[in-house]
């Protein structure tokens, strides 16, 4: 029976003393977090790691608690430090922490040795360099100082996070400008837009009838032909492009995110699988061509091969970011002109095309009705017979075109 109330004793003292040394615990975190606000106010054009290294330091120094680096203590130490002494809430939690101390010596461990005699001495000395009228705690006591510290702790936390979330968009921001809605900007993007719509159509057409039919295409097409000629592709090219193109820009965003949080918190940042990436668009573009006919997923596949191939570069790149964005809407812009030229040009040469124009010829060229229509720009209709040989016609001999 007494080996039974002897550990039951013992069960009550050790919860006893767990509970008294996690108040204290709680203080030295609610203390780390108030300094850690304050290094965000005194030293800004530090990273969060830096400041929590400094952080570390000096209240480990000053709740005399282990810490590998002491000897780094520094200039910046005694800044934060100074700062730290001058606000009443950090005395005071400084002063409680040592009062917490010196109850769990004496409150449970009095009379035991001159060893935890001493503990408790230098415990109520260190409370009394932060108040010299600081008196003992009592068993009450506790509960009010656990209810205000955790109070205190969910607060600091709160601050903390919108400190460090504002100092990443701060940092981000000087990376990423934000977009400007001026006459200017919409202007430029315009002029941009205006440009490779203008070089897609050359391209296009050049792809389509001189690469794949022979025709040269400076002998039929003026500046208008290439801007009018195929609009539906050319406008779904664009449509396509700043689709894509905003999509890069929220995902090269994420990544800089990303990256400044590692930069931030000294942490690795997140894996990139590219080559798994990679790997698996490249098979799925291929299915979805012999399959669908389309080529979107290639798309996707060979944006992320110009990123890869472009970031591989992006060291000798000044301004990386508004480089590749710039450079990107062209490549995909063009890319998917390319393409579907090369699509078109297959698909009319495939004997089972159907046009979907019927063309009504007058006299003298009748003998070119049963070819079939292709395309046409301002001033030529282009038409193909059963040997995939094009002939060239101007529209002035055509009497009028029906919809099949």
């Amino acid at each position: 029976m007494l080996k039974i109330k002897s550990k039951i004793h013992t069960l009550a003292f050790k919860i006893y003393a767990t509970y008294i040394l996690n108040i204290r615990t709680e203080h030295a975190m609610a203390l780390d977090l108030q300094t850690n606000i304050l290094a965000f106010s005194l030293f800004p054009e530090k990273t969060i790691s830096q400041n929590r290294d400094l952080v570390l330091l000096v209240v480990s120094n000053l709740l005399k608690t282990p810490h590998e680096e002491k000897e780094r203590l520094n200039k910046d130490t005694e800044i934060l430090n100074s700062a730290l002494m001058k606000n009443e809430w950090a005395i005071k939690t400084i002063e409680n922490y040592y009062l917490l101390e010196a109850f769990y010596f004496s409150d449970l461990l009095e009379g035991k040795s001159e060893y935890i005699k001493k503990k408790f001495d230098r415990a109520f000395n260190q409370a009394k360099l932060y108040n010299k009228d600081s008196k003992l705690l009592v068993k009450k006591d506790l509960a009010n100082l656990k209810k205000k510290i955790r109070k205190d702790i969910k607060e600091f936390k709160k601050d903390i996070k919108y400190l460090q979330l504002e100092k990443i968009k701060t940092e981000k921001l000087k990376k990423i400008k934000p977009i400007a809605f001026s006459l200017t900007n919409v202007l430029s993007f315009v002029t941009f837009y205006s440009f490779i719509w203008l070089f897609g159509g050359i391209i296009y057409n050049w792809i389509f009838f001189s690469y794949s039919f022979d025709i040269n295409i400076s002998d039929f097409f003026e500046l208008a032909d290439y801007i009018s000629s195929d609009i539906g592709v050319l406008l779904t090219g664009v449509i396509l492009t700043i689709i894509l193109t905003w999509v890069v820009h929220l995902r090269q965003t994420d990544d800089m995110e990303d990256s400044i949080a590692s930069e931030q918190y000294d942490i690795p940042a997140r894996k990139q699988y590219y080559k798994l990436i990679l790997f698996v668009l490249f098979l799925a573009s291929i299915a979805q061509y012999y399959l669908y006919g389309n080529f979107i997923v290639f798309l996707v596949f060979l944006y992320l091969v110009v990123m890869k191939f472009f970031w591989s570069f992006s060291p000798y790149i000044e301004n990386k970011l508004h480089t590749y964005q710039a450079l990107f809407p062209v490549v995909i812009f063009l890319s998917y002109i390319v393409l579907t030229a090369i699509d078109g040009a297959k698909e009319a040469k495939n004997s089972a095309y159907v046009s979907p124009y019927d063309i009504v010829l007058k006299d003298g060229y009748k003998s070119f009705s049963n070819h079939t229509f292709i395309k046409s720009n301002l001033n030529y209709i282009f038409l193909l017979d059963k040997n995939n040989k094009m002939t060239v016609i101007k529209k002035t001999n055509v009497k009028s075109f029906s919809v099949k």
